[in-house]
């Protein structure tokens, strides 16, 4: 038992319904039918006063009388509720955790008023980005990572079957990995101007309950009803990756008339930059603006250089976006294993 005569979450089990906790409420979203949208509950990431994290559940039913009255970040008094293990089965859990709380006709939730008692703004089950691909193949849960944001957001608009689906693409980074981040329709709006830095810091951002997904063979994080965006919260991670941007070699955007730097990348990294590239020029005398167009133009350029027929390249290829331009150099004796060069600089 805890101070006040609260239980922590490690200490509670499916053997009574009569538990007491004080708890933050972190997290909240609604359950939604992908095909009715009908509400089929409420989801709830509740933060005890030990750092400890629990998946809480209501039914459409008890939702009526106490979802108007949960508020994200409020501090409550959750008594008289169900403990649920999980079967197993479940799929994309918030919370690395083998039970979770559900709301009953008796749970009551009411606001907590004692200043004596401190519970943190939030927590975190964060993994490096280096783990990510490990665990591309495990659905039971969501993950929680930091990073910096490595790349400018470009929200992207497609319609298939008379459907629109914006996505907000970007890259962030922890200084050992980089990863590629997608964000659906109202989230990635609702972040497209949200990461723009004001000063000379980067912008740290943590993803909370961020779904890992491959998209065409390379693992992306994406969201999930559950998912939610950080950005630079008060966390001892984000100083940490402020401290770690300052050793990280970046790209330099400098204007022409300005020293521009190198930075190697490798080939999979330019195969996988996506299809917000709408021009790519060079050996290929004409725009492709699709994914595909830019593998083929990448295909084709390195089977002239395994040919010998092209000599003393200084220019493999121009690409150009939008807001950015830049060059692919390379040596003629590179192959698909090697890296290339990047310069990058500002677009017209």
């Amino acid at each position: 038992m805890s101070l006040n005569n609260y239980e922590v979450f490690t200490n509670i089990d499916t053997t009574t319904f009569h538990w007491n906790c004080i708890v933050r409420a972190q997290r909240i979203w609604k359950g939604i039918n992908k095909q009715t949208q009908q509400c089929w509950g409420v989801n709830m990431i509740f933060l005890d006063d030990s750092n400890n994290r629990l998946h809480a559940f209501m039914s459409t039913k008890n939702a009526e009388k106490l979802a108007e009255e949960i508020i994200e970040g409020r501090i409550y008094v959750l008594s008289n509720f169900k403990v649920k293990q999980y079967l197993g089965h479940e799929t994309y859990r918030p919370v690395r955790s083998d039970k979770h709380i559900y709301f009953t006709e008796h749970t009551t939730l009411l606001k907590d008023s004692s200043p004596a008692l401190q519970i943190e703004q939030y927590a975190f089950d964060l993994f490096a980005l280096e783990e990510i691909e490990k665990n591309a193949d495990d659905n039971r849960f969501l993950i929680d990572v930091a990073g910096i944001v490595r790349t400018t957001p470009r929200l992207v608009s497609t319609i298939k079957n008379n459907i629109e689906t914006k996505r907000l693409m970007f890259q962030i980074t922890d200084g050992r990995s980089t990863v590629n981040v997608t964000l659906f329709n109202e989230l990635g709006e609702a972040y497209e101007n949200a990461f723009e830095s004001k000063d000379t810091e980067p912008v740290v951002i943590i993803i909370a309950a961020a779904k890992i997904h491959n998209y065409e063979g390379k693992v992306n994080l994406t969201n999930f009803p559950a998912t939610k965006i950080y950005v630079n919260p008060n966390h001892v991670c984000v100083e940490e990756m402020k401290n770690k941007y300052k050793e990280m070699t970046t790209f330099d955007i400098s204007s022409d008339d300005e020293e521009q730097t190198k930075e190697n990348i490798f080939v999979a990294d330019i195969k996988a930059l996506g299809i917000d590239f709408i021009e790519l020029r060079e050996w290929m005398k004409k725009p492709c603006g699709t994914m595909q167009g830019v593998q083929n133009a990448i295909s084709k350029s390195f089977a002239k250089m395994e040919d010998k027929s092209v000599q003393n390249v200084t220019a493999l290829f121009h690409i150009q976006t939008k807001d950015l331009e830049f060059s692919l150099i390379a040596p003629t004796t590179l192959d698909a294993s090697e890296s290339l060069y990047l310069i990058q600089k500002c677009g017209n």
